[in-house]
């Protein structure tokens, strides 16, 4: 998501019209999120990455709304795994409120945090790993 984000940004800030331009920038990019990944040979295929990703186009900037919603989700997951009952009475309160609040509102309405420091995402980010980590029950 922070790809296509810092892409698009950089993109449309810039008027980048010509393909080349976008596909090198997102080779850039690429390499800059996802270093573990290897492109060798296949280079001339990476840079076309935007391209597999109709949002850009469509609907510019959308796409950081999934990394708003996988935040929500993460800690309504970690809520649950403590007090389920508690977690999914806060997800049904948030989502009665629909679209008569704001986001930021709606958050709060379910008792998760609407905030994206680098501390807080990094926590987030640590909770899921140690998940990842823990041997199957």
């Amino acid at each position: 998501m922070a790809l296509i984000d810092e892409w698009q940004h950089i993109v449309y800030e810039n008027s980048i019209l010509d393909a080349g331009e976008r596909n090198s920038i997102w080779a850039k990019l690429s390499a800059k999120y996802r270093p573990h990944l290897d492109w060798s040979g296949l280079e001339d295929l990476e840079e076309l990455g935007w391209l597999s990703r109709p949002h850009p186009m469509t609907a510019p900037f959308y796409y950081i709304d999934y990394g708003i919603a996988q935040t929500g989700a993460l800690q309504l997951w970690a809520a649950s795994k403590s007090d389920y009952r508690k977690a999914v009475e806060s997800y049904i309160r948030g989502l009665s409120l629909g679209a008569q609040r704001t986001l930021p509102e709606l958050f709060a309405a379910t008792e998760l945090r609407f905030d994206f420091s680098p501390e807080w995402i990094g926590s987030l980010g640590e909770l899921l790993y140690s998940e990842i980590l823990q041997p199957e029950k």
